[in-house]
């Protein structure tokens, strides 16, 4: 997907959407996955947005309303991201075009997502830098991946580790939530 996505080549793209079936269908069974897992992450930056805006204080309720704003930056550039990257994968026929535009314009709305979502990560951060014991280090576990995917901007290949990197932050946060949620809050 990431191939597609970030190639901004129409002679790639075409090669990777024309003559491949099972790919192109796989790919779209991909897309209809990922609206799911934004809905997950955008909830969970949105909750820990709450979390933060309602420690009180002007500078805890902007910091929760940026980090909600951001949360929300992220999720819609990658449901744009996900209808432009359905327009690619509509260009199966050999007689399709792959134009070279649109092909830049899903590059820019990938690379975008992923910075956007680099920044919410850092916002969210501050929830956890200002807590006490363990939960400072997912506070910098955060910022480490959000640096991850920054970097991933100027060097693509680091976009995969950045996705690992995010999917385990969301991992580590469910379980941690879900298993150990009052200590967690007593700490924040």
């Amino acid at each position: 997907m990431l191939e597609l996505q970030l190639s901004g080549d129409p002679e790639q793209v075409r090669k990777l959407v024309q003559h491949n079936d099972r790919r192109v269908a796989e790919l779209r069974r991909q897309l209809l996955a990922d609206y799911f897992f934004i809905a997950f992450y955008w909830l969970t930056f949105i909750g820990l947005s709450v979390a933060i805006a309602r420690r009180g204080g002007f500078v805890n309720e902007a910091v929760g309303l940026l980090a909600a704003f951001a949360a929300s930056i992220t999720a819609l550039l990658d449901a744009i991201e996900n209808l432009r990257t359905r327009g690619m994968l509509a260009l199966t026929r050999p007689s399709d075009q792959v134009r070279r535009q649109p092909v830049v314009h899903l590059r820019r709305t990938a690379l975008t997502k992923w910075g956007a979502s680099a920044v919410t990560l850092a916002i969210l951060a501050v929830l956890f830098l200002r807590g006490d014991g363990r939960v400072v280090w997912l506070g910098v576990a955060f910022l480490v991946v959000a640096a991850l995917g920054a970097l991933g901007l100027f060097w693509n290949r680091l976009i995969v580790p950045y996705f690992l990197g995010f999917f385990a932050l969301g991992a580590v946060l469910a379980v941690t939530l879900t298993f150990f949620a009052a200590g967690v809050m007593e700490r924040l």
